[in-house]
C-alpha cells in the first residue's frame, strides 16, 4: 500500500447517512442470501434478496418497477446490486455497519445514533479522527508504518492558512506522519510554481504542475492522478460536515479552510489530542471500538480546553462589538455579566453553558450586522447568486441546508423595510449548521411588509418524493398564517431544482380555490427563476415592494388561464415582462456600495 485513500462512492457522506437506516433494517440478516430460482436478466446470476431489499428502499426514487418486479431481477437492464455493494463499503469505512465474517449485517453504535437521528458533527469529527490505515475494514496488506488521515490534515496545517484541492490531493501519499515533511515541502514547491503562472484559470497548466509534483514527491505510487483529486474532493466533504471546517471556491480551485470560530478546537487537536493506532485485526473487536462514539475524548471535552475555548471567543466578541459600534451603538453582548461568572466556574457543564450563550450572542450580533450592512453590497449579493449557482449545479455538497440559508440571505439582501424571520438553525458566521434538525411544523421563514406576508419554502426534493413529502406541508404553513393574519394578504413561494407536475396542478387549483371558502396563494419557482429575478433586483436596487408585485402577478395570472399547463409557461413570461417594466422605468442606479 503505497498511498492511503478516501471513500468517494458517494461523494457526500450525507448521501451515506441517509441512506444507512435502510442498511441497519437488515440487522441480523445474511448479506449473501440468494434466490437460486430467480435469476439477473443482466448478470445471469442468482439474485441477491436482502440486497435488493436495500436498494428497493435506500434508492427508491431512481426506480421505475414495484417491489415484486425489481425482485424478480427479470427486468435488469444493468448489475443494479453492485450499488448495495458499494453502499456497505461506505458503511464500513465510516465504522456505522458492516458485514461480519459469517456474512451477517451488523449495525454499530455510531449506525444506531443515525438511525436515531443523534448524528451531529462532533460524532463525526470522532469517527475521522479514528480512521487509520491500515485495519480491518481497509483490506489492504501494508508493511511497517501506520497513518491517520486526520493527523496528517491538522499537521500540515499548522503550515497553511488554507488547503486546495489539489494540495490536499498531495496528502494520500504520506504513508507516515514522520515523513509529513516532504509532504508539506511538495505544497509549498506546487504553491510556488502556480503563484508564478501567467495565467492561473488555465486548468491544463495547473494540472501539470500537480502531476509533476505528485509523482517526484511520490515515486512508488500507483494511482492515476485523478483518483487522488477525487479522493480529496470526498474528503474536503466530510470535514465540512464536522463543523471545523469551511470552503470557498469551485472545482480543483476549491480552497479548504478554517473559519474564525474553530481555530481554537483545530489548535487544540494539534496539540492535544493523540493518536492510537488499535493494531486488533479481529473484525469484530475492531469494529466495536471503531463504532464507538464514546471511546476517544475531544481536548474541549475538559473543563481547562473548554475554558480555553471561551475565554477566547469571549476576546473575539468584544473586538466584533467594539468595531461594530460604529453600525449601531446598540450592539451588546448578551447576558455579559451572567456569562462572565460562569465563565469562572470550575465546573464543566458551566463552561459550556456559557460556550453556548456566547455563540448565541455572537450569532445575533453577526446576523444584525449582515441584515444593517454587509447584506446591501455587491460582495455579498455576488456570493449570494454564486452560492445559488453552485446547488443549481450540483456543485454544493450541503445543497438542502444551503438552499435554506442561501434563501434567507437573498431576502434579506433586497432593498426596503421588511423583516425575514428564519425558523432554522446556522452557524455562529452564518453558514449551515451541520446535522441540523428540520423546523418541524414550521415554514422555513417568513417575510413581513406592511400589509403582506411572504411564506417562502424551499426543497431539492423530486419526482413523486416531492409532491408526498412538500405538498401539504406548504400548503399547511401558508394556510395557518391566512388564518391567523386575515388582515393581511399572504402568499407562499415554493422554489426547488424542478417541478413536479402534480405539485404545480396542485398549486395552480389553490391560487383558485380550496375547501376553505377562499384561495391558498403558493407560487412554483425553480432556483434558477428565482436567481434571474433578484439578480435583477440587485442590478436595479430594486425594493421589496416590486418583488411582492411580481408575486402578486405569477398568482393573478391562475385566475386568468384555463390549466395548469398554460400558467406553468406563463410564470416565464411574465417574469420577463416584469424585468421589463422595472428596466425601461429605471435608470441603472450607480452602485455605491462599501
Amino acid at each position: 500500500m503505497n498511498s492511503w485513500w478516501f471513500r468517494m462512492k458517494p461523494r457526500s457522506i450525507l448521501r451515506t447517512i441517509e441512506w444507512f437506516p435502510y442498511f441497519a433494517a437488515l440487522e441480523g440478516k445474511n448479506w449473501n442470501l440468494k434466490d437460486e430460482y430467480k435469476k439477473s436478466k443482466n448478470t445471469k446470476q442468482p439474485i441477491n434478496i436482502i440486497r435488493r431489499e436495500y436498494i428497493y428502499n435506500a434508492h427508491k426514487e431512481g426506480l421505475k418497477l414495484s417491489y415484486d418486479e425489481f425482485m424478480s431481477g427479470e427486468y435488469d437492464e444493468v448489475d443494479v446490486e453492485s450499488a448495495a455493494r458499494n453502499d456497505k463499503i461506505s458503511f464500513e469505512f465510516f465504522g456505522f455497519g458492516y458485514v461480519d465474517n459469517k456474512n451477517i449485517v451488523k449495525v454499530t453504535d455510531i449506525g444506531k445514533l443515525i438511525v436515531n437521528k443523534k448524528m451531529n458533527d462532533e460524532f463525526l469529527l470522532k469517527q475521522l479522527l479514528k480512521l487509520q490505515f491500515p485495519s480491518p475494514i481497509v483490506k489492504k496488506k501494508y508493511k511497517g508504518n501506520h497513518v491517520f488521515a486526520m493527523e496528517i490534515l491538522i499537521e500540515v496545517f499548522k503550515h497553511f492558512k488554507y488547503l486546495t484541492q489539489l494540495e490536499i490531493g498531495l496528502l494520500f501519499g504520506c504513508m507516515d506522519i514522520k515523513e509529513v515533511d516532504i509532504t508539506i515541502e511538495a505544497i509549498k514547491k506546487f504553491r510556488n510554481k502556480y503563484n508564478n503562472l501567467t495565467n492561473k484559470l488555465k486548468t491544463k497548466d495547473v494540472m501539470k504542475i500537480y502531476k509533476d509534483i505528485l509523482k517526484n514527491t511520490y515515486p512508488k505510487i500507483k494511482n492515476k492522478p485523478m483518483t487522488y483529486i477525487d479522493y480529496a474532493d470526498a474528503f474536503i466533504r466530510a470535514l465540512t460536515y464536522t463543523g471545523l471546517f469551511l470552503t470557498r471556491g469551485r472545482g480543483i480551485y476549491t480552497k479548504l479552510y478554517i473559519p474564525e470560530h474553530s481555530k481554537v478546537k483545530i489548535k487544540l487537536l494539534q496539540e492535544k489530542y493523540k493518536f492510537i493506532y488499535n493494531n486488533e485485526r479481529n473484525l469484530d473487536l475492531y469494529m466495536k471500538y471503531f463504532g464507538s462514539p464514546y471511546n476517544i475524548i475531544l481536548p474541549w471535552d475538559n473543563k481547562e480546553d473548554r475554558k480555553i475555548i471561551v475565554n477566547n471567543k469571549m476576546k473575539n466578541y468584544k473586538n466584533i462589538i467594539k468595531q461594530e459600534k460604529q453600525i449601531n451603538k446598540e450592539f451588546f453582548i448578551k447576558n455579559l455579566p451572567e456569562i462572565e461568572k460562569l465563565i469562572q466556574s470550575k465546573e464543566y457543564k458551566k463552561l459550556v453553558i456559557a460556550d453556548e450563550k456566547l455563540s448565541e450572542s455572537l450569532l445575533n450580533i453577526n446576523e444584525q450586522i449582515f441584515i444593517q450592512s454587509l447584506s446591501k453590497r455587491r460582495s455579498s449579493r455576488k456570493e449570494i447568486i454564486n452560492k445559488f449557482e453552485d446547488i443549481n449545479k450540483g456543485n454544493e455538497d450541503m445543497a438542502a441546508l444551503w438552499l435554506e440559508v442561501n434563501t434567507w440571505k437573498s431576502l434579506v439582501a433586497i432593498n426596503g423595510k421588511h423583516k425575514v424571520k428564519r425558523n432554522f438553525k446556522i452557524e455562529e458566521d452564518l453558514t449551515p449548521k451541520s446535522f441540523a434538525p428540520g423546523g418541524g411544523n414550521t415554514p422555513d421563514m417568513e417575510v413581513y411588509f406592511n400589509g403582506f406576508i411572504i411564506i417562502p419554502e424551499v426543497s431539492l426534493m423530486s419526482g413523486v418524493r416531492q409532491w408526498e413529502h412538500e405538498g401539504s406541508s406548504v400548503i399547511d404553513h401558508v394556510l395557518k398564517f391566512i388564518e391567523e393574519y386575515k388582515e393581511k394578504d399572504v402568499y407562499g413561494i415554493f422554489i426547488s431544482k424542478k417541478m413536479n407536475v402534480r405539485l404545480i396542478w396542485q398549486f395552480f387549483i389553490l391560487n383558485k380555490e380550496s375547501w376553505i371558502g377562499r384561495n391558498v396563494p403558493v407560487i412554483p419557482i425553480t432556483i434558477e427563476q428565482y436567481v434571474d429575478v433578484i439578480s435583477h433586483i440587485y442590478i436595479y436596487e430594486l425594493d421589496i415592494n416590486i418583488f411582492i408585485e411580481l408575486i402578486s402577478k405569477i398568482n393573478k395570472n391562475a385566475l386568468n388561464v384555463s390549466n395548469y399547463m398554460e400558467w406553468e409557461v406563463n410564470i416565464n413570461n411574465i417574469i420577463k415582462e416584469w424585468k421589463n417594466e422595472n428596466t425601461t422605468n429605471n435608470k441603472i442606479l450607480k452602485h455605491q456600495h462599501k
